[in-house]
């Protein structure tokens, strides 16, 4: 009996252990990794806006552009100023009146020169500084110079701008605050990599000259006496991207410097010139035989000269040391 009793208290206790063993609460791994997927938060982040500052050239082309009409009203030219805007730049023609009239302006593309011309009527004094046949570089993205022409008129003023290859422009006027501006705006062409023979860079009295094409066209002159330096230019134009024609310049005698176009397609000056007188008493003895022209400068006395080449505005020019 007793050993029955010792048989049913051992089943009792593993029985006790095995119930305590299979219901013991589970320990978590720590080390599982967690997968909860967050909500995604309603706070929105916002975007940067990025602002393109765009080239707006409505209105500009190559066509010829005015301002105003033929006036009795005169005007002054107090100033002319250039910027650098967003993809052209700026021309600013500052003028002032005593009149009521808007000036009258025109602008001209001329390919064959490599300019925009700016003819400014009914000038009474130009204060702008810069003299006939002299220059303010621009060398900005295509667009060379400021170029002084010169003309017969007396109350026209005339500008040109001279750019690197074809491009569009825009002619208009601001008024009002006492301002009277006339503005033109140019879109910049673009650099041209360009190694011309521009000719020489010094005075001397030794022969020069500038290796060009044989096949230009000698279209006008202009000549101005500055500063004790006299420059005599002749425009020319021809096709292709050089326009620049061949020519050299040598003393003849102690008097005569003579400037030769050996090889041109067309000469309107040289007939023309026979007839000038230059300042400090300089003649011209021209001459056209085939397809060369000769220009022979009567100096009085061996001076020192040079002879160079600008391109927009397409020009050769000799300028003496009076």
């Amino acid at each position: 009996m007793k050993k029955i009793l010792f048989i049913l208290v051992i089943l009792l206790l593993l029985g006790a252990g095995a119930y305590f063993i299979f219901k013991k609460p589970k320990v978590e791994d720590t080390n599982i990794p967690d997968t909860t997927i967050e909500e995604e938060s309603d706070t929105e982040v916002e975007e940067e806006e990025v602002v393109t500052e765009t080239e707006d050239f409505t209105g500009f082309s190559t066509k010829d552009q005015t301002i105003g009409v033929a006036t009795e009203d005169l005007f002054t030219i107090e100033s002319i100023t250039d910027e650098s805007k967003t993809g052209y730049h700026r021309f600013s023609f500052n003028l002032s009146t005593t009149g009521t009239d808007d000036p009258y302006v025109t602008a001209k593309y001329n390919a064959s020169t490599g300019v925009i011309r700016v003819e400014l009527n009914s000038i009474e004094t130009d204060k702008s500084g810069i003299g006939f046949q002299k220059e303010r570089a621009i060398n900005k993205e295509g667009i060379i110079r400021l170029y002084h022409a010169v003309t017969s008129v007396e109350d026209k003023v005339i500008y040109d701008i001279g750019f690197a290859k074809s491009t569009v422009f825009k002619l208009y006027k601001e008024s009002g605050d006492g301002r009277l501006v006339v503005i033109l705006d140019v879109k910049y062409p673009g650099e041209v990599t360009s190694e011309m023979d521009l000719g020489s860079t010094e005075f001397s009295t030794t022969a020069q000259d500038i290796s060009g094409i044989a096949n230009a066209t000698v279209k006008s002159y202009s000549y101005s006496s500055s500063g004790g330096i006299l420059k005599f230019a002749w425009s020319v134009t021809a096709d292709g991207e050089n326009p620049i024609p061949s020519v050299t310049a040598e003393y003849l005698d102690n008097e005569t410097l003579s400037i030769k176009f050996p090889s041109l397609t067309l000469d309107r000056v040289v007939n023309a010139a026979k007839s000038l007188t230059l300042p400090a008493g300089i003649t011209i003895d021209s001459s056209r035989a085939g397809s060369a022209s000769t220009y022979n400068f009567i100096v009085g006395s061996k001076k020192v000269y040079k002879l160079s080449a600008t391109t927009s505005p397409n020009q050769v020019i000799l300028e003496i040391d009076l």
